[in-house]
């Protein structure tokens, strides 16, 4: 809905005439990426009754974070991901700012006589798998801890669906299609790995289940009869 709205008002003789240009994307790249992974750090929820009660919340989660002691993967992490938002903001935008090499020319072409309409190779082949994938580790015990990072390459993909709505010079209905195709290609990818991913785990033991009080009064009048 977010994306419909960009097109259409960059729809203005304006922007179509190149009179004026739009200039966040850079910015609609980034912005929700840091919104995402705020939101994970502080864990707002919404579930406490008053303001007070979250921002406490926040307070404390926060202090537990910055008080974690820091460990050399720690740093390699933070430098490998600071180096992909550089490359993911460089090639972002009509003008991007580095060149595409030959083999992914290729790669592009091919998937322009397969599927007629390419879909955007971050959102495909990064992005929508990620954020499947990261969904799925999020409610498994072994994978909670790698949900955060996931999810973070996960709003790639959707970020580049709005984006691909900020490229006037490409008709719409084809900017749908593309759009259609990297989220049934990218969505087919993501649930492949996250099934793979679960089929590797050791299955884990049920835990029983404590009886409720109800069902312990109902247990002694029996025993009692």
């Amino acid at each position: 809905a977010g994306a419909v709205f960009v097109a259409a008002i960059l729809s203005g003789l304006p922007y179509l005439v190149k009179v004026q240009s739009f200039a966040g994307i850079k910015v609609a790249t980034v912005v929700p990426i840091a919104i995402v992974g705020l939101v994970y750090l502080t864990g707002m929820s919404g579930d406490f009754d008053s303001w007070d009660e979250e921002r406490h919340a926040i307070i404390l989660r926060l202090r537990s974070f910055f008080d974690e002691p820091l460990r050399i993967w720690h740093l390699a992490a933070f430098l490998i991901g600071a180096v992909a938002l550089v490359l993911l903001v460089a090639r972002s935008g009509n003008d991007s700012g580095v060149g595409v090499s030959e083999l992914e020319l290729r790669f592009r072409s091919l998937l322009d006589r397969v599927v007629g309409i390419r879909p955007r190779t971050k959102e495909f082949m990064v992005g929508h798998p990620a954020l499947i994938l990261g969904l799925v580790m999020a409610l498994h015990p072994r994978g909670r801890r790698w949900a955060l990072p996931l999810l973070l390459i996960g709003a790639i993909g959707q970020v580049g669906m709005l984006n691909s709505f900020c490229h006037l010079h490409s008709p719409l209905k084809v900017t749908l299609m593309r759009t259609w195709n990297g989220l049934w290609t990218g969505s087919l990818l993501g649930f492949v790995v996250a099934f793979a991913w679960l089929s590797m785990q050791p299955r884990m033991k049920r835990v029983p289940r404590r009886p409720t009080r109800r069902e312990l009064e109902e247990y002694v009048d029996e025993d009692d009869e």
